[in-house]
């Protein structure tokens, strides 16, 4: 007569080789039973906020400052660049009606001054005889007391003016003028350029700014 082996006790463990307790979840390697997880850390408790984030370096607002300082650097140099041709002077003569001999640099163009813009009426001939044609300036060119009142070219460079005024009195100026393409390169250089480093500098001393009073500090490297 055979006999039954004896069962295991109601969620005791299962015999050797037999069947997980009724309801169990079997168990391979030490593994956590199926659904279950690893304790991987506690969870951060509910509603906590989130960790700072660090500070910008102190880069950001050295870089800003510099970018700052410059656009006034530029808008100054390009300045003196534009107008620094009206500080070179070939000659200055009274409106007398005599001739007066100047010599300047070949091919190049100069403006004709009058002493605080008053009226003269002038002529000039090349070293060869040709006759100067005078033309009008574009704009509004002012140094001290003089204001520009004709361009023209130079020609070989030796030339005789002739002037007359109203009184004999007055005088007159030989001397450069910004080019056009000077004048164009020192506004877009001297307006344009600092305006925009200006701006890039605000935006970006105003965002590190914000981050810098809202982050967390920085770790001091050891």
């Amino acid at each position: 007569m055979s006999q039954t082996p004896p069962q295991p006790p109601y969620g005791g463990p299962p015999p050797p080789g037999g069947q997980p307790p009724h309801g169990g979840q079997p168990t391979y390697g030490g593994q956590p039973p199926y659904g279950g997880q690893p304790p991987y850390g506690a969870p951060p408790p509910y509603g906590a906020p989130p960790p700072r984030r660090q500070r910008p370096r102190a880069t950001w607002f050295v870089v800003g400052g510099v970018l700052l300082v410059l656009a006034p650097v530029i808008f100054l140099g390009a300045l003196f660049t534009v107008l620094r041709p009206l500080t070179q002077e070939d000659a200055v003569f009274r409106a007398d009606g005599q001739e007066h001999q100047v010599s300047v640099d070949a091919g190049e163009e100069r403006a004709l001054f009058s002493e605080d813009g008053r009226a003269v009426q002038c002529v000039a001939t090349t070293g060869g005889g040709t006759d100067v044609q005078f033309r009008g300036v574009n704009g509004d060119f002012t140094f001290n007391e003089w204001q520009a009142v004709a361009r023209f070219e130079t020609a070989d460079g030796d030339l005789t003016f002739t002037c007359d005024g109203v009184s004999g009195s007055e005088r007159v100026r030989i001397a450069q003028l910004p080019s056009t393409t000077t004048f164009i390169a020192g506004i877009l250089v001297g307006v344009i350029g600092p305006l925009i480093l200006g701006l890039v500098a605000i935006v970006m001393l105003v965002i590190t700014g914000i981050l810098w009073a809202t982050g967390a500090p920085r770790e001091k490297k050891t």
